[in-house]
């Protein structure tokens, strides 16, 4: 709600367009915006892949029915893809400007099946870079707790308070 209000109210958010990597179910962004910013447009992502526990079935209604409504909120379920994605992103925002919003968790993997959390912070970065948004945040947590230092993106660290005990997720 603050990144959002930090860049828009009700009234301008006709002017702006989210990108949302890793929205889960969508219901609980869905309804933020239709309160409190109706005209911004949404394209959403996500995979539902082993983190989702809820009813797949009604989460893909709920998908179909919100990218049809005519209310500017598609909402895809499939990982985003960088290639063909921020192309037609930037074609259907027109001149809205954009702010990136992602969550990935764990897209990335390596060879024997584990999450690759450097890759899937360099999906977010590439991601940043193709589509220029205004403002980004984005989930982030070095790939490697032993080392001291990890290169990324220029920008402020900020602490996700409703994380696990002991996470490294900034």
């Amino acid at each position: 709600m603050f990144f959002l209000s930090s860049h828009m109210t009700k009234t301008s958010s006709s002017e702006w367009a989210v990108v949302y990597l890793g929205v889960g179910n969508g219901e609980r962004f869905r309804y933020l915006r239709d309160t409190f910013f109706p005209g911004l447009a949404v394209f959403a992502y996500d995979p539902l892949d082993d983190f989702f526990t809820g009813c797949r079935e009604e989460v893909e209604g709920n998908a179909k029915a919100w990218s049809n409504d005519g209310t500017n909120f598609t909402f895809l379920i499939r990982c985003y893809d960088l290639e063909k994605d921020s192309a037609w992103i930037r074609g259907q925002a027109g001149d809205r400007k954009l702010l990136l919003i992602s969550d990935i968790r764990g897209i990335a993997k390596t060879p024997s099946g584990s999450f690759d959390k450097g890759l899937d912070n360099d999906i977010q970065l590439q991601a940043i870079h193709q589509l220029k948004p205004v403002r980004s945040i984005v989930k982030f947590a070095c790939p490697d707790p032993m080392e001291q230092f990890y290169d990324y993106a220029p920008g402020e660290l900020l602490k996700q308070v409703f994380c696990y005990y002991g996470t490294r997720e900034l």
